[in-house]
């Protein structure tokens, strides 16, 4: 269980470096290391936003905040990551999302941001979670 808080201070740090919270890969973590599933969102939502906050006083401090831009994501954002909040899923229902939103978010090609080594950590770390992919078989 030590190598877990390493896990999650190396995920930090390649995250913040390209300004993301790495929110997708505490989730597969917590999940990897079989966390019980209703404080999954406590935790990776802690994290996330520890990371994210020293990402967003790096980009005030730079002068780069423009709230005419920033208001309507606000506006979106806000209630419709409230409305997510509230709805209950399954564990392998959530699983499976995880699993496809992770891996197929990034695209690969020569125009992405996110490097390559990102797709690879985020590949690695899906794998386990294909078995529920498989659970929802139907039997013959």
């Amino acid at each position: 269980m030590i190598i877990l808080p390493i896990l999650f201070f190396v995920t930090a740090i390649l995250y913040s470096s390209v300004g993301f919270g790495g929110g997708s890969t505490y989730l597969a973590l917590l999940l990897i290391w079989e966390i019980p599933y209703y404080i999954l969102p406590v935790i990776a939502l802690g994290c996330n936003i520890i990371v994210v906050s020293g990402n967003s006083f790096n980009y005030i401090k730079a002068g780069n905040l423009n709230l005419k831009l920033l208001t309507p994501y606000l506006i979106g954002s806000v209630p419709m990551a409230f409305i997510g909040g509230t709805l209950e899923i399954e564990k392998n229902i959530f699983e499976i999302l995880l699993f496809f939103v992770t891996v197929f978010v990034s695209p690969i090609n020569e125009d992405n941001p996110l490097p390559r080594p990102f797709l690879f950590l985020k590949i690695l770390l899906m794998l386990p979670l294909q078995n529920s992919i498989l659970e929802l078989r139907t039997p013959l």
